[in-house]
């Protein structure tokens, strides 16, 4: 299956290795990310999620490591706007140059799954309703 983009002054998202699971996303201008502020940086590049599946908008571990933060974004089929990217850095502040490498794409078919109601702490399981920590730190 193929995906089609547009690119509206944008840089067109490529896998840099043939098993790379997500797409790089450029930035269409310069930016500045300063700490304690999400900025939204648009690719200006229109990708069409196919029908059954999703695009997530991941970071890129490399920005990861040294601080940089990228809110996961979901893309529904159907929606053929501009990619666009929530950043923020972690301390300081932190510039990218037109063109620099922000975050990935990476679509994920879905499961057709339907909401049923019920009960579901009736269903038993060996993890039951402990949460966050539970399985240790």
């Amino acid at each position: 299956m193929n995906l089609i983009f547009e690119n509206n002054g944008g840089y067109v998202p490529v896998r840099a290795h043939d098993d790379d699971a997500g797409y790089d996303l450029s930035c269409a201008n310069d930016i500045e990310l300063n700490a304690g502020k999400v900025t939204v940086v648009d690719t200006c590049v229109r990708i069409l999620i196919p029908h059954g599946y999703v695009g997530l908008v991941l970071p890129r571990s490399g920005l990861s490591a040294s601080g940089v933060i990228v809110a996961t974004g979901v893309i529904d089929a159907g929606y053929t706007g501009h990619i666009k990217v929530a950043m923020s850095v972690l301390s300081g502040q932190r510039a990218f140059n037109k063109g620099s490498r922000i975050a990935q794409l990476v679509v994920l078919p879905l499961a057709n799954l339907s909401l049923k109601d019920g009960s579901v702490l009736a269903h038993k399981s060996q993890r039951g309703c402990q949460g966050c920590g539970s399985s240790g730190v």
